[in-house]
């Protein structure tokens, strides 16, 4: 009875002191979903009335409002496309000076139109995202992250700003992650006084300035971007920009230079596709200065495909003197005394990443490249080949991936049948180079060598029942 006592007391207790907290406390220790217009008529008063890690909702409407937020939550729209806040032509639409905001799907238009007003606008803090949003209609700047850190950007549809689409100042550890930036009047993404920063899978297309400018900024990654039909240069690095990663990305169609860099050096260049602009490349340097930059990642991972130069695939090997080709041009592509590329690509590059560092397995092939993807669930690599295609592919991969991925035993399939291949290593990167020769569209996979002879095993041995179950359900 002594222990049945003391159990019932301590119930009453719980009851008594929580009954004895005030009706408001109570609301606010439950409430964490906030719903705009329900909740709150403005968005502004849901975020002011909000704790710390709330999420805002925000019902589909046009809000005129230019919001502060100055705590860490999230405010969500219901459709990006109809979910509107709008500035009204003032000021900054949303300002963030809080950490670990999130803000996604909604449509953010209508700033001021002076220095530095924009959309959205980070300031100081650091762990904030900012994702799937339409960024577009009378803004200045789309997105300014200033003296940030952590802060991501992803997904987002930046267009028609009047100033640069996405500005990272001042601001480090960043990632800009698979936006669409489109007819941006300045830049289209600019890095500015900024390091460690990532440009990844973005779509820049149409800027009137320079498409990705990296403004004395160090240490900076520009991967796998897709960057054409400029107005200006494609790429630029300038002020100066020291030690930065160029890699994988598609320069292509820009009416200034593909590449121009002044004052820059020691940035290292490979596996971009860079043709069709007015001038590929061009490196200006004041007096005394010497712009030395690094235009290949060696013989392995190769250099770059320059769309204009032409030139024989007969040889392979480091120094191109071993009989049969490799996917590597014969003679090197000299930029000027002191920046060569000295293994150009026999043919475009395609790219498909598994995380978002340099961690990615590059195609550079003479063939169309079809479906390029990696299935994670299946562990398998895979990409289609239409018909009638003759000639060679260049795989790189790291070596960490495929230890990772496919514990070092792996083999190529095409649609289903082994397919032989070269493989060059070192102890970073494999290199897998095979030809093809066929008339009929083909799925050429990578797989685990293991996991392909398990699953064959296994249809071999259940094939005798799926023939009985189909036999007895069509007798019956």
């Amino acid at each position: 009875m002594g222990i049945e006592r003391i159990v019932v007391w301590s119930l009453l207790m719980v009851i008594i002191l929580t009954l004895a907290l005030p009706i408001s406390q109570i609301k606010i220790q439950l409430k964490s979903v906030i719903t705009v217009p329900d909740d709150y008529s403005t968005i502004q008063e849901a975020i002011n009335r909000a704790k710390a890690g709330d999420k805002i909702f925000v019902h589909e409407g046009i809000y005129y409002e230019n919001l502060i937020v100055n705590k860490s939550l999230s405010i969500i729209g219901m459709d990006r496309n109809q979910t509107i806040i709008s500035g009204s032509g003032r000021g900054i639409t949303i300002k963030i000076i809080s950490n670990g905001v999130w803000i996604e799907n909604l449509t953010v238009r209508d700033s001021g139109n002076t220095v530095y007003d924009s959309g959205v606008e980070l300031s100081n803090v650091k762990n904030c995202t900012i994702i799937r949003n339409i960024l577009a209609e009378n803004l200045h700047f789309g997105i300014i992250a200033e003296e940030c850190a952590n802060v991501k950007i992803v997904g987002n549809l930046v267009a028609n700003c009047e100033a640069t689409g996405i500005l990272i100042k001042c601001s480090n550890n960043s990632l800009i992650e698979a936006n669409l930036l489109l007819e941006n009047n300045g830049h289209g993404i600019a890095i500015q006084e900024s390091f460690n920063c990532t440009v990844i899978n973005n779509e820049v297309r149409g800027s009137k300035d320079d498409q990705i400018a990296i403004l004395a900024s160090n240490h900076n990654f520009v991967i796998g971007n897709d960057v054409t039909y400029g107005k200006s240069h494609g790429i630029r690095l300038d002020d100066p920009s020291d030690n930065n990663m160029i890699v994988g990305n598609t320069i292509k169609k820009n009416e200034g230079c593909g590449i121009w860099l002044f004052n820059s050096r020691n940035n290292v260049f490979y596996q971009n596709n860079i043709l069709e602009n007015d001038e590929n490349v061009k490196i200006l340097q004041a007096p005394g200065y010497l712009s030395n930059d690094t235009w290949d990642g060696g013989y392995i991972l190769g250099g770059n495909f320059w769309g204009d130069f032409i030139n024989t695939d007969l040889f392979s090997g480091v120094y191109q003197n071993l009989e049969g080709s490799d996917g590597i041009l014969d003679e090197a592509f000299i930029i000027d005394d002191y920046n060569v590329d000295n293994y150009p690509l026999a043919g475009p590059v395609n790219i498909v990443h598994f995380d978002y560092e340099m961690n990615y397995c590059c195609i550079i092939s003479n063939l169309t490249i079809l479906n390029f993807r990696f299935i994670k669930k299946l562990n398998v690599l895979s990409f289609e080949i239409p018909t009638n295609s003759h000639g060679f592919c260049r795989l790189t991969i790291p070596r960490k991936i495929i230890k990772e991925i496919w514990n070092n035993t792996y083999s190529i399939y095409i649609n289903e049948s082994l397919v032989g291949f070269e493989k060059i290593e070192d102890d970073k990167t494999v290199c897998i180079y095979f030809h093809l020769d066929t008339t009929n569209s083909v799925e050429i996979k990578i797989v685990d060598e293991k996991s392909f002879v398990l699953l064959f095993l296994l249809i071999i041995i259940l094939s005798p029942f799926f023939r009985n179950f189909k036999v007895t359900k069509t007798c019956k």
